[in-house]
């Protein structure tokens, strides 16, 4: 462990001891890696005093069993799984610069897996908001054409009416009862009041392309992309 600790303080690395077991933790450029440390076991064929014990005469042999027992060598090993340990042509601690580049590695492999899912978050929210924006504009336009068709409309009901006033007026001068010529001249002056409600022409405001100030996400899903959510990047269905 000396000799590891020596190695991480010439890199720049720090080492902290963990109190659930029989591992460390390096700290490399900020981040924290786990390696454990065991120590190995080899297999021994042994023959159990019981089974000696058994043995009654010269000639009789016990049979051996097969057990674990610990080596005394240690064995490091990080979270990629791969393992160092003592061994006869080479000892751990020359290993040791072999464990370092791999936790460093790892290190490396971690803080760009973060960079890349950042740059990928920023990406999909930059799309994600050039959506919401042309949704925004389709639905302004779309409203503004409906407002368009709906004042053609009005404006030619309320021409209508006012032709249809006029008639009226036309033959009520030609009624002899002074009673019905009344009510058809007072018919054809509701119908006239009519028109000019439904005529946009006289609604000074309502002359103009309208662009609202805000426009609720419920009404921009029809103009998102398949698979987009209009109210949140997060809530799309599908990638993009």
């Amino acid at each position: 462990m000396q000799a590891l600790v020596g190695e991480c303080a010439r890199r720049g690395h720090e080492t902290r001891p963990r109190d659930d077991g029989p591992s460390f933790e390096l700290v490399i450029r900020s981040e924290t890696i786990e390696v454990t440390v065991n120590e190995e076991k080899d297999k021994a064929a042994r023959i159990s005093d019981e089974d000696l014990a058994q043995l009654k005469y010269d000639w009789q042999r016990a049979s051996p069993t097969t057990v674990l027992g610990w080596s005394g060598r240690l064995v490091m090993t990080l979270p990629s799984e791969r393992r160092w340990a003592d061994r006869k042509r080479w000892t751990l601690d020359s290993q040791l610069s072999s464990l370092l580049m791999t936790a460093e590695s790892i290190a490396d492999g971690r803080i760009a897996a973060r960079a890349h899912a950042e740059r990928v978050r920023i990406e999909r929210r930059e799309r994600w908001e050039q959506a919401v924006q042309e949704a925004r504009e389709a639905y302004v336009v779309e409203l503004n054409r409906g407002r368009l068709a709906d004042q053609l409309q009005a404006q030619a009901h309320a021409r209508d009416l006012r032709a249809y006033a006029d008639a009226i007026t036309a033959r009520a001068t030609t009624l002899d009862i002074e009673a019905e010529r009344r009510a058809a001249l007072d018919w054809a002056g509701w119908i006239r009041q009519e028109a000019d409600r439904l005529d946009p022409l006289l609604v000074a405001g309502q002359l103009s392309y309208l662009t609202p100030d805000e426009v609720p996400p419920a009404k921009l899903g029809p103009f998102m992309p398949e698979g987009m959510s209009a109210y949140s990047p997060l809530d799309s269905q599908r990638r993009w």
